[in-house]
C-alpha cells in the first residue's frame, strides 16, 4: 500500500468500527462474552493503542525516531504478511499484563472515548503528512508485541488492529444472542 492507500485504510476502518459501537445498545455495549473484553473495553483498547503511535508521529523529529529505534536493514513485510506476523505472535504471547489492558467501560463514556479516538486517529493521518514513502519503510518504532518495526508496518498493523477488534466485538455479541 502507498501512503494514501494507507490513509483511507486508516480512515475506512476506524469509521466502520465507530459506527459499529455507536448503533449499540447500553446492555449489547457493556455487555461481556465469556469474560471476553465488551465493547467498552475494545475501544477503550483501541484507543489507548493509537494514542502514543499519533503522538510519538506527530511530535518527534525524525532523527529523534531514527537514534532512539534505528533503522529498518529489510524491506517492510507487506500488509498480509504483517498481519499473519501478528498472529503468530499472538498464538504465542500472554498479552493478560499489557500496559494496554482497558479498564471497565460503561455506557455514559462512549461518547467521550469515540471523540477522543476520532481526535487521534485524525492527529495520526496528519502526521503522517511529514513523512516520505522512504522514510515510512525505513524509521522503526517499538511494538509492544512485534518488536522494532518500520512505521509503515507499524500503519498497516494500526490499520489491522482496529478491524480485528471490530470482528471480535461483532463475534461476541453474535455468540451472546444466539
Amino acid at each position: 500500500m502507498n501512503k494514501e492507500e494507507i490513509i483511507a485504510s486508516l480512515e475506512q476502518n476506524h469509521v466502520l468500527f465507530i459506527e459499529y459501537l455507536t448503533q449499540l445498545s447500553k446492555q449489547d455495549f457493556e455487555l461481556s462474552n465469556n469474560g471476553k473484553w465488551n465493547a467498552g473495553q475494545q475501544l477503550l483498547h483501541i484507543y489507548m493503542s493509537v494514542k502514543p503511535l499519533a503522538n510519538g508521529l506527530k511530535s518527534a523529529p525524525k532523527f529523534v525516531i531514527k537514534t532512539t529505534y534505528g533503522k529498518a536493514k529489510n524491506n517492510p513485510k507487506t500488509y498480509d504478511e504483517l498481519v499473519k506476523s501478528y498472529h503468530e505472535t499472538l498464538a504465542v504471547t500472554d498479552t493478560s499484563n499489557s500496559d494496554y489492558q482497558p479498564k471497565d467501560v460503561i455506557f455514559s463514556e462512549k461518547d467521550e472515548i469515540i471523540k477522543k479516538l476520532k481526535y487521534v486517529v485524525d492527529m495520526l493521518i496528519r502526521a503522517l503528512s511529514k513523512f516520505t514513502d522512504k522514510e515510512l519503510n525505513t524509521l522503526r518504532l517499538p511494538h509492544p508485541l512485534l518488536g522494532k518495526i518500520c512505521i509503515r508496518e507499524m500503519l498497516y498493523f494500526t490499520s489491522y488492529h482496529v478491524k480485528h477488534h471490530h470482528d471480535i466485538t461483532h463475534e461476541n455479541l453474535k455468540e451472546s444472542h444466539g
